[in-house]
């Protein structure tokens, strides 16, 4: 799994993500997870800055999600 807080599209996880599925896909038990930022633009208010970034809860269920499978 892979965790980046800026916007999915076009953000670094994704090359990470590419690489990994294309060197590694046969090893692999389950497809590589992805969480990025929320795909809304950022408030400028502090406390709503960090609703979008990705938490400890959101990775968790991921994980979960992904280890479910």
């Amino acid at each position: 799994m892979v965790v980046e807080e800026t916007l999915q599209l076009s953000g670094f996880a994704g090359e990470i993500v590419s690489d990994v599925q294309q060197s590694a896909f046969d090893y692999l038990d389950a497809p590589v997870g992805r969480i990025t930022g929320e795909e809304v633009p950022i408030p400028y208010a502090h406390f709503l800055e960090q609703l979008p970034i990705p938490d400890s809860g959101r990775v968790t269920q991921a994980a979960s999600n992904i280890l479910e499978r």
